[in-house]
Formats: structure tokens, sequence, C-alpha cells
């Protein structure tokens, strides 16, 4: 059996990672290779080409970033075989959903289990940064307004307050600056125009490196969740702060919950938050792919 893993470049002299790596080597009793990242997209690229490849077991091993673009190669190249993750960056959001550390020891013990689940992922269209339309994957969140605006802050700064206060330092800053807009929202069964801070559309739970900001979200439901947030102050973020770390459904009059196959924004202009990376701005279209990613399971 041969087992692949994408590793973001950052890591690729680490000493603390070499030792994880050798130790990994010595326990296996498998085969294991290894290529590092070089350069943005650049996880996708090897994803597609491991795809292509005898490779039995995909590790994609970073933060949810390098989870992303990883997810995005193995279905451009449609890719069958299981799939796990290893925590080595910043945000590991779609593990806490998966109930797993991340760590090797783990990704280890489920590559001997050898149990797999078909997960669903969001597909969308948009209008990419350059000002064309493009066509991509997320398995964990995905949303417009202030997470545009949010992932952008984070991407410039030192991140020295450690993941979470980083992040609450940018929604904070955020909160103050983002003009609310009317958005115009299509999903299955409903369509609303309204004042908007943010729209969620949600695969797994968890977001933000610890917000728990979609509850009722399965990973093989064969429906997106819809987090709805309109004309909230930085009082009422605050006040339900606790609630969303707790990953429980908030009761507010200007949030509101649904579920979807389909969401169309048909309004332009609003920054596109995918899996903590800024990718481009709406007007976008966005469909669930039901049971279309294997992933290792305990």
């Amino acid at each position: 059996m041969r087992v692949h893993v994408i590793m973001h470049g950052r890591h690729q002299n680490s000493k603390r990672w070499l030792r994880h790596w050798s130790a990994w080597q010595t326990k296996a009793g498998y085969r294991l290779s290894i290529d590092y990242t070089q350069f943005a997209g650049h996880a996708a690229a090897l994803a597609s080409e491991a795809i292509n490849q005898p490779v039995d077991i995909l590790v994609a091993a970073g933060g949810d970033g390098t989870l992303n673009e990883c997810v995005n190669g193995y279905l451009k190249a449609n890719g069958k075989i299981p799939m796990t993750f290893m925590a080595m960056g910043t945000g590991n959001d779609y593990l806490k959903t998966l109930q797993q550390s991340g760590q090797w020891k783990e990704v280890h013990d489920l590559i001997v289990r050898g149990k797999t689940q078909w997960m669903d992922v969001g597909q969308m269209d948009f209008r990419g940064l350059d000002g064309s339309m493009q066509n991509r994957y997320f398995i964990n969140v995905m949303d417009v307004g202030l997470g545009g605006e949010v992932v952008q802050k984070i991407a410039h700064s030192k991140r020295r307050l450690g993941p979470f206060l980083t992040y609450q330092k940018a929604v904070i800053s955020s909160l103050i600056e983002y003009k609310r807009t009317v958005v115009n929202c299509e999903l299955d069964n409903v369509h609303f125009e309204s004042e908007t801070l943010m729209l969620v559309v949600a695969n797994a739970k968890w977001f933000g490196s610890g917000l728990g900001i979609a509850p009722l979200a399965s990973l093989n439901d064969g429906v997106l969740e819809v987090i709805h947030i309109g004309n909230i102050t930085l009082l009422d973020y605050l006040i339900q702060l606790p609630k969303v770390r707790q990953c429980r459904v908030l009761k507010h009059k200007s949030i509101h919950y649904y579920t979807s196959k389909c969401i169309a924004i048909s309004t332009p202009g609003l920054p596109i938050d995918c899996d903590g990376e800024f990718i481009g701005f709406t007007p976008l279209n966005c469909q669930v792919l039901y049971s279309r990613l294997k992933v290792l399971v305990h």
C-alpha cells in the first residue's frame, strides 16, 4: 500500500516535523512518500498528479487552505481513493467536524484501520480576483460579506496573538468598518433580499479557528446549511460569541438558518471567503455534491 503526503512547504525543514516524519516512517509498515508545496495552488496540482499515480491513500497536511487545495486537485482529477488530513496549520476547522485531532499517530491508525465514508462537498461558480468566472470546491465553509473582509485582514497580519485571537481582532475591526449590503439570495425554497452582514454556506460545523457557526451541519446529508446574519452590531457579536464557540444555535432576530442544495447570490462585488481564503467576489452560484469525497474515519 502506498500512502502519499502533500505537506505545506513551510514545514519542509522543520526539526519538529522531521522527527515526526522519521518516527512515522519507522512505524508505518506501508510505503510512504511526500511532496512539499512551493507556491500558492501547488497543493492542487500535486494532488491531481498523485491521483494519476499508483497511490492508495492521499494525506493532505497543512491548514484548511492546504486541505482545500488538495481536495480541489483530487476532485478535478476525479479521485476515488481515500483521503485523510493532518493538522499542520493555524486553522484546522474541518477536522473538528470530523472529530479528529489530525496528529500523525492518529492518521497512521486511520490508515491501518481503513474505514472510509463518503462526504459531501460544495461547488461554486464565482468571479475570481482577475475578473474571470471560475469554479471551485469547498469542504468546510464558504461565506460572503464580512468573512471575505476578515480573511483579507488575516492574510496581511503577523498572527502573533495565535489563530483565535488573530481572527477575533480581524472580526472586530471589520465589524466597525464593513458596510452592510442588501443581498439578493435564492435558495431551494426561499428567496430573500435583505440587509446582510454575512451570508454563510456551511458543509461543516466550524470555521474561523474554532467558531461553531453551523451547529446543524452534517458532512453527508446532501444539503448545505445557510446562515443569514443581518444587521447585527459589535455588541450583538460579543454577546453571541460564547454560544458560537460552543457551536450552539443562535437566537437573534437578525440571524436565520436555512438548508438548501443550491444557493445563488446575484448581488455583485461581495468578497468571498472559501475555507479561510479570499478567492474573489459575487455573483456566485453554489451547490452541494452528495457523497463526492472519500475520507478515512474512526
